[in-house]
Order: structure tokens, then sequence, then C-alpha cells
């Protein structure tokens, strides 16, 4: 009863409670804790997606810890009832059936896939000890490939016949009746890789497969990464005997890029069809979609600079290659999903051409037939196309960048209808058969609550809410929205947080938590998951936290992102200084005892800001995983924003903190962990080899085996105990007043 009546009743009343500091026996958030708490189960269910007709919403159900393997579930939208899909002990007692497995074999499942539409009741399951597949009515299992094949993002054809998958730089592919696999295209690592993207690919262009299976299962598009002229990095672990290195695959600006190329392959064994139209040369080729009927593929081509976005097709049957459409930027072109095609053979295109992200209709031809979502507005994901109605299912902020909603608008009007209620922040999932959505919606001080709405008539269900105990237990602070004026007249959105015990009498420390990297955006009326615990980490020891968006942060038009090009530092500073600015006017901010700290491209901006900003601004900074000399980052990204390091080595040189060390004015942590194979070490190395040099203070922190993200929970916890003594030491070493 009381799960529905909050469905129906607004939560403010309890959350007034929770974050007022009416609760008494709160304790003080440790790093520690905030670390174990911020990775915990927080009771909500993983890996949510809809059954082939839309009839159940499927997921795993929350874990007991983290990690732990949970019951598949199904959850009926007409009725509310659940039931168990596959159970763990199911697959545990079919598993051990298995002649290949021993009881010290046995494993849960970690990840599951509903086979293709035609297939009910058939599912691809993965755990510890291998790939199979699931016939729901019989417990059936099979396996399909142990897990030594390390096989990379498996997908199942159409008909349900076959598995295609990466393997150790090949493209290969397994019948699943007969279990016999064979290869469809030969790779060899490290120089060359068939149907699995390369690490630049997949960290800068989000490409998460490299084949695609035809409609009709009859062909395979791939891409083939030759890496042979792209130097490797070396990623060294120091903590052998006799140490060692991985080399990785990393081209740094105005290095090769990798060679791509575009390649279909018959599933009958035939040879294999290379387009020569679609090889990206020097630039690159993001996207891949074939055509509904199977009879054309789509490919993208984006040139070095990325200023300029073409796609093609060719025809299957003639190979004939026609342009499509293209996209143009004085600034960069933001690379999105390709198109999403109608039965007529139209499709829906997202594109920045008139300074912000929307939804076009488009012919055949690539011309546009009408705008489907409104003027101003960025779109944050196309969600479905309700082709017998005419409608249209997409995320956005609206008028509201902070925020996300889901609307509804007509494929030729323009005009959008919002479905949610317009507070915060909502994660929408659209059924199929478009009857129902999941709702994942959340507030900057409420946790997730997940909820089954109908897009017709009928009964909102509620799916299942986060824990709240930790709100009440560590006393969270609810963080307040406030709106600055930039450097440029531009409006910048700004999140802070007081000290857990305010007192308004008192003046406080703050911390500046910055990012303020392209792409991007930090303040958002959501909740922060484990970031919300660093934030209340500071908060309930004493500090003021605050953070603000700068221009070239992302969902706000290409207009505010653009002024980065060229120079990356300069323009986010001076929005950052006008946050300063905002939070040094505030009575119970110590002006003389302000800290930044970031990690990233934010660790990068707390040494460009304690280096270039006037002195006396900041009194500390903390730099976890920082770019210190963007000649030492991937081509792909620097050279989006900074291009080509000959055509702009002066604006590399004043991007860089390495060459304003002498400008420090005051003391810096410097964090990284030693195996960080996207901000290599030699970053940090660097830095500390000029501080050196110019006899500047700094404290350094780094972290055996660790990668970018520090997310083993000794070293994490190790890591904020610094962060937080560090800023102890330099911003309270005052009296409070």
């Amino acid at each position: 009863m009381r799960a529905r009546m909050i469905l129906m009743f607004s939560w403010l009343g309890i959350l007034f409670f929770l974050f007022s500091g009416a609760a008494f026996g709160r304790e003080t958030l440790t790093p520690l804790e905030s670390v174990e708490r911020g990775a915990a189960p927080d009771g909500l269910p993983r890996q949510p997606r809809w059954s082939n007709d839309g009839a159940l919403l499927l997921f795993f159900a929350a874990a007991k810890t983290a990690h732990a393997p949970s019951d598949l579930i199904g959850f009926s939208a007409s009725d509310g009832k659940t039931i168990t899909v596959i159970s763990q002990e199911r697959f545990r007692a079919a598993l051990s059936k298995l002649e290949q497995f021993g009881k010290e074999d046995v494993s849960g499942a970690s990840f599951y896939e509903a086979t293709p539409a035609g297939t009910e009741g058939r599912f691809l399951l993965s755990s510890a000890s291998g790939l199979f597949l699931w016939e729901n009515a019989s417990s059936g299992l099979k396996l399909l490939l142990a897990k030594e094949e390390e096989a990379r993002n498996p997908a199942i054809s159409p008909d349900g016949k076959w598995l295609a998958f990466a393997s150790h730089g090949s493209l290969k592919l397994l019948d699943i009746s007969s279990g016999v696999a064979r290869t469809l295209a030969e790779g060899r690592e490290p120089d060359i890789l068939c149907g699995a993207p390369d690490w630049l690919y997949g960290e800068e262009l989000d490409m998460g497969t490299a084949f695609w299976w035809s409609p009709d299962s009859s062909r395979i598009a791939f891409l083939k990464f030759d890496e042979s002229a792209v130097p490797s990095y070396p990623v060294p672990d120091l903590t052998e005997k006799h140490p060692g290195a991985s080399l990785q695959k990393y081209p740094l600006p105005g290095d090769p890029n990798p060679l791509v190329s575009l390649g279909v392959a018959p599933v009958d064994g035939g040879p294999t069809i290379w387009i020569p139209e679609a090889v990206s040369g020097d630039g690159y080729l993001p996207r891949v979609t074939w055509s509904l009927d199977g009879r054309a593929l789509f490919f993208e081509l984006l040139n070095r600079e990325q200023d300029r976005l073409e796609i093609k097709s060719i025809e299957m049957a003639s190979g004939a290659v026609t342009p499509v459409l293209s996209e143009e930027s004085r600034s960069w072109v933001n690379v999105a999903d390709g198109p999403k095609f109608l039965k007529d053979g139209s499709f829906i295109w997202q594109s920045e051409r008139d300074g912000h992200a929307r939804l076009y209709l488009c012919g055949k031809d690539g011309k546009v037939i009408s705008a489907v979502t409104p003027a101003g507005w960025d779109v944050d994901e196309l969600l479905g196309v309700d082709e017998k109605r005419g409608l249209v299912y997409f995320s956005s902020g609206g008028d509201n960048p902070i925020g996300q909603n889901l609307y509804r608008s007509s494929l030729r009007q323009g005009k959008a209808e919002m479905l949610s209620d317009g507070r915060g922040w909502h994660e929408p999932l659209v059924s199929p058969n478009f009857s129902w959505w999941l709702d994942r919606a959340s507030t900057a001080a409420d946790p997730p609550l997940w909820s089954l709405r109908p897009l017709g008539r009928g009964t909102a269900r509620e799916v299942a809410s986060a824990a709240r105990d930790d709100i009440r237990r560590f006393g969270f602070v609810a963080p307040e929205f406030v709106t600055v004026k930039g450097a440029s007249g531009d409006l910048l959105h700004g999140k802070l947080y007081k000290p857990r015990d305010f007192d308004p009498s008192r003046k406080y420390p703050l911390i500046l938590d910055v990012y303020g990297g392209p792409h991007a955006q930090m303040v958002q009326d959501r909740w922060g998951g484990r970031w919300e615990y660093t934030a209340q980490l500071f908060a309930g020891n004493g500090f003021a936290v605050f953070t603000i968006d700068n221009r070239g942060s992302a969902r706000r038009g290409s207009a505010f992102e653009a002024p980065l090009l060229r120079r990356l530092g300069k323009v986010e500073l001076e929005d950052q200084l006008a946050g300063i600015a905002y939070v040094k006017s505030l009575n119970f901010v110590d002006a003389s005892r302000i800290g930044v700290w970031g990690w990233s491209y934010g660790g990068f901006m707390t040494l460009y800001s304690i280096a270039n900003a006037p002195k006396g601004t900041f009194a500390a900074g903390v730099a976890v995983a920082p770019v210190t000399d963007w000649m030492n980052y991937d081509s792909c990204y620097t050279e989006r924003y900074l291009k080509l390091p000959r055509e702009n080595a002066g604006g590399y040189r004043d991007s860089s903190p390495l060459f304003s060390a002498a400008g420090f004015t005051a003391p810096v942590l410097i964090a990284q962990g030693l195996c960080d194979d996207n901000v290599h070490f030699g970053n940090s190395a660097q830095m500390v080899d000029a501080l050196l040099k110019a006899g500047k203070p700094f404290t350094t922190a780094y972290y055996p085996r660790m990668d970018h993200g520090i997310r083993e929970k000794q070293d994490r916890a190790d890591l904020f105990s610094r962060i937080l003594a560090f800023f102890d030491l330099h911003l309270k070493k005052q009296q409070d007043g």
C-alpha cells in the first residue's frame, strides 16, 4: 500500500525530514564507507529490457551484495504480477549436468539477452563458466562458448540459427544447432582486428560492436581495423619481480590513425565483399547501418578534423554507391547514432545543423521532409518510432537543460508532448508495442524510483525503489541549484552543497568539484550514485561543495560547446571563475579557503586552474588521472577540439599546464593508477618533473595495477582518505570563524 501511495503523492515531506537534519544519531561518512556504500547494491534491479512482444519487463532482481547473481524476473505490464523467468538455482542445476563442468566450475548467470523475435523462450546467458543458450520451457542449457574463447560482443542472428562473435582479432561464426564454429574474417592481434572495435573507436566514438547482421541473416557487415601503423604505448605493471608492460595501440595527436575498412561476409562461406568507398583513410568510419530490407548498407565517413560527416549507401545487388547526406560544422560534428529506418525507406536522423541536436525525417534521398523535434531542444536519445500512429518517442531536457523527460512528437509536425512529470530526471525505456514505458525517475535529492507507466490508458505500477537508509544514517545534504552569469553573458548552471551541520553564522571552506570538458555535463537534477557519496563525504566533513558547468559542456547546443575550439582550459576557467565569484559572495564561504579537485579532464582543469587563476583564488588542488599535455592524449578526442598539432601548435602549448608550472600558486596532490590505459601515467610523471624544476610544492599518490577508474575498494578508499586529509591540511588550518 505504501509503495502505491508513493506513486500518487510527492515525497517532499519525507525528504524534508531526511535532509533537514531532523534525524538523530547521524554518523559521519568515512572515505571507506563512501566507497563501500557508493558501490553497494541500491535495491534496484539490473539490466532491464522488454520482451520482444512488450508483454514483460525483464530484469535481474536486485542483488543482496555487489555483483552477486540474482534471478531473471519478468514483470507483467498488464497486471503488475511478477514471474521468475530463470532462477539462478535452475541455471546452476542445469549447468552442473553438463559434462564439461565440475562443481567448482558452476557459477551464476550475470548477463542475458532474449533471442530475436520468433524464437521466444530462448535466452543467451553469460557466466564465468561460459556463454550458453537457455530453453526456458525445458530448462535446457547448451554450452555455446567456453570462457576461454573470450568472445567479444556476441550476437545471435535474426533467425536465431547463428551466433557471431569476435575473438582474438577474428570474426567468428557458430552454428547453434551443430555447435561448429568457423572463422569469417581472419585477424591478427594486435595489428589486425575484425568485428570488434579497437580502443580508440570504443572509447571516443562509442562503438560497442564492429559487426552487424543483415535482416535476413544471410550476411554480416563488419569493420576491419588495420593498426599496423599505429604507435604502441607501454602500460607497465611494476609490481612483479621482473616488471613487464602490455603494449597498447594508442595514436597520439598527429600520429597515424587505424585504417578502417568495411566488408560484408556471406554466412554461407563465400568470399568477403570489400567496399572500396568505405575506407576511413586518416579519418574515421564511425557508424554502419543496414536498411530494413537488407538490400542496402549505409556507412558514415568522418574526416580527420571531424568537421565533415558523410553518409553513403551501397546497393548490395549492384554495388552502386550513392551519397545520402552530409553534415558540416565550423567547430566539430558530434557523432550520433546511425539512421533509424522506416518501412517506406525514409529514416530518422539526428543533426545539429540548426545548432541543437534535433531529429529529422529524411526521405530515401537524404533530403529533409520535416523536423520531428522542436527547435532549440537537444535530443538525448531516440527511444522508438511508432509508425502505425506516426509517433516518435525521445528523451530530452526540453527547455530545462539540467533535467530529462520523455516526450513524443508527430513524425511530420515537430510538436512535442511531455509524458513524464517534468520533475528531475527520467530515464525511459519504451516497450516495443508502444503500450508502456519504464520510468526510472530521480532528482538530486531523491534516489531512483522505477515504475511502469502506460503510453495510453492504464494504471501506473511501481517496480522497485532505491534504498534510502544512508540519507538518514549519514545526514545527507540536499544540493541547491543556482544559476550564474558567465564571463560571456551565458547563463551557467551550478549545484551547491552546504556543510552537513550548517551554521549560517560560521565561515566554511569550499571545494570546487570540476570536470569542465566537452561532451559532458556535471550539473543535473538526478541522483548521483557513487559520486553523490563523494559530495556527501566532503559535506559531512565540514566543507561546502560547488559544481558549475562552463561553456563547452553538453546538452546546450553547439554554440555553447564551440568556444573551446583550438584552446582548452581558458574558456572553461573563465566560467569557473564566475562560479567562484558567486560562492565568494555567500556569507558562509571563506574566500581564502577554496580548493579545487577533479578527475581526468577535471584533473587537467585543476592543474590548469592552479596555474592560471589569479593568485589567491585557490588554496589547494587535487588532480586525479590528469591530462597534463594534450600531445599525450589520443588523436580522436584531442584533434576534435584542438585540431591537428601542425596547424595549432600554439593552442596545444597554451592548453598544457606543463608549460605554466612556474605559475602554480597553491600546493597540489596528483594521484593516478599506474596502469591507466586512458590517460597514461606519463602525464603525471611529466607534471611532477615540471613542478620539481619550478620549485613548486606537490604531493603524489600512485596506485599499482589500477587503471583510470581506480575502482578497487582499498585503493579508492585510500585515495579519498588522502584527498580529505589534503584538504583538511590546506583548507582547515585556519580557525573556523
